[in-house]
């Protein structure tokens, strides 16, 4: 009898298509609810990233308030500013801005010089937040291809006729407290883009101010440029739209229609005891600014530009961006809460606006 090679008369079984398609489905559903796991836990790693930056940024603040007499730095100024006679110029920025993130990259003085540092995104890690879209928004004037806005509106440099770039971090997630850092109008009855300043702005002694463990010093900003859009200050009311991320925002209002800026005050007195009367409340937050702001179309108040950007979208019954935000604290530690947690039951903004009501002089 002759021997049968072993496995000589076996018959390979090929998968049928419905057990082809059992293993999809299987799989399918597996992805479907690993999906959201992931998905969590890599903004879980964004939020936790964001918050590093801020930490990091709060070391940089503190060691420009160690090198500066003590003093917070200016959340912005205009290139080339001088203040001759009580008079501030020039009155527009048609030179640029220089942004309190330039401070930190380690060079002060960036009204001369080479500005080569803001024509490319390498080493701005530190100003990225990987939540926002393309890590954040690009300054009023930047280089061409760096802003999302379709037309772009840099204007020119009336001394070399360049195109303005400002001295600010190329792409931006975060934005500071003008109650602690003031915006750069320094003298009284100065014209800026055909306002009157009322009320200047002072510089803040970083020990003066109260409760710094509750005092929020910065914090994230929206990473939709639509909603943190303004007209050019270089090219007015022409509908040139432009960045306002290099824009502070603050817990108070003016309480004057039309306007959220508290430089419009007249002085008169030190209004001190009118500002917790002008403190932002709940209600004068838009519940989702992403559905309402658009461009060139104010806040009114500019804690509408303070990002909700951690966490699946969701909103509650009042249809509140409930989303939360990292917070850096005046003490150097940092928060995760939503914009709401920052008003009650605990005001986080400042017990005064102290870059309006007492400070230090610009010398």
């Amino acid at each position: 009898m002759a021997c049968r090679p072993v496995g000589q008369n076996r018959v390979r079984r090929a998968f049928t298509l419905a057990e082809v398609l059992v293993v999809i489905g299987i799989l399918a559903v597996l992805f479907a609810v690993l999906l959201p796991v992931l998905s969590k836990a890599r903004e879980a790693a964004n939020r936790i990233k964001c918050a590093a930056n801020l930490r990091s940024i709060g070391q940089g603040i503190a060691a420009y308030v160690a090198d500066n007499n003590g003093v917070l730095p200016a959340s912005n100024y205009w290139k080339k500013m001088q203040i001759l006679d009580n008079t501030q110029i020039p009155s527009t920025p048609i030179y640029g801005t220089v942004h309190w993130s330039s401070y930190l990259y380690g060079n002060n003085d960036m009204n001369n010089g080479s500005d080569d540092i803001y024509r490319s995104l390498a080493g701005w890690d530190e100003f990225r937040c990987p939540s926002l879209s393309d890590g954040g928004l690009p300054p009023a004037n930047t280089f061409v291809g760096n802003s999302s806005l379709a037309n772009e509106a840099p204007g020119n440099d009336p001394d070399t006729g360049k195109p303005i770039v400002d001295s600010q971090a190329p792409r931006l997630s975060y934005t500071v407290n003008e109650a602690l850092c003031p915006r750069g109008f320094f003298v009284q009855d100065a014209m800026v883009t055909g306002a009157m300043i009322q009320r200047p702005y002072r510089y803040v002694r970083a020990g003066s101010v109260q409760n710094s463990a509750g005092t929020v010093l910065a914090t994230e900003i929206w990473g939709v440029q639509a909603i943190m859009e303004i007209d050019s200050l270089v090219n007015p009311n022409q509908g040139n739209y432009v960045s306002a991320a290099r824009r502070p925002v603050s817990g108070f209002r003016s309480g004057l229609v039309g306007s959220e800026f508290l430089w419009q005050l007249p002085l008169g007195g030190s209004y001190a005891w009118l500002f917790p009367l002008n403190r932002v409340s709940v209600t004068d937050l838009s519940p989702d600014p992403a559905a309402t702001s658009g461009p060139g179309v104010a806040p009114t108040t500019t804690l509408d530009w303070v990002g909700r950007n951690h966490g699946t979208i969701a909103h509650n019954s009042s249809g509140f961006d409930v989303r939360t935000t990292n917070f850096l604290y005046l003490d150097g530690h940092v928060e995760n809460k939503n914009i709401v947690d920052t008003l009650t039951p605990t005001f986080q903004w400042g017990e005064e606006f102290y870059s309006l009501t007492g400070g230090e002089n610009v010398q």
